[in-house]
């Protein structure tokens, strides 16, 4: 499992380097032609837009990863380290199953969505495909909480043995 989390945190820091590249030059190809050529790109807005949608989604994997989003640790530090490891493994269990929602409602919205042939009036681009990176880094999302639940699994397992050793 630790491997399969390594590489998809491996692509996804790439796709991510790619995505912030991408949006960079399309601003700066906007800017360019707004100073020199007194005209602007239609689609470049659109496009860096929703470049930025999928850097803030993909970004949110990778901070889950490194526990980078905010949380209160107050009672898991105010417990004994037994009783905290369960309160972890808990947190996990239940980030998973909101992930697991988020995910559903994603995919529901995707397809309605592309389903509805709402498209950017600019590009051309179906909305649907552009909502389809909440129910993807949705995936990625219960992966990763799958990851920390079967590590606080083993950190409780261990916890244990060596209690028993002592």
């Amino acid at each position: 499992m630790k491997q399969i989390i390594r590489k998809l945190e491996f692509f996804l820091e790439t796709v991510l380097a790619v995505l912030m590249t991408g949006m960079t030059l399309i601003v700066f190809l906007n800017v360019l032609s707004r100073y020199f050529l007194n005209i602007s790109i239609p689609w470049t807005e659109e496009g860096s837009r929703f470049l930025l949608i999928f850097v803030v989604f993909i970004g949110a994997v990778l901070a889950y990863t490194d526990d980078g989003h905010l949380g209160l640790d107050v009672l898991v530090k105010a417990l004994p380290e037994k009783a905290s490891r369960y309160i972890v493994l808990l947190s996990y269990i239940l980030s998973a199953a909101a992930l697991s929602l988020l995910t559903y409602g994603g995919i529901l919205l995707t397809g309605n969505t592309l389903r509805s042939g709402w498209t950017a009036p600019a590009s051309g681009i179906p909305y649907g495909i552009i909502y389809m990176i909440v129910p993807i880094t949705g995936v990625c999302l219960v992966i990763m909480a799958l990851g920390k639940i079967a590590n606080s699994f083993t950190d409780i397992i261990s916890a244990r043995k060596e209690a028993v050793l002592c």
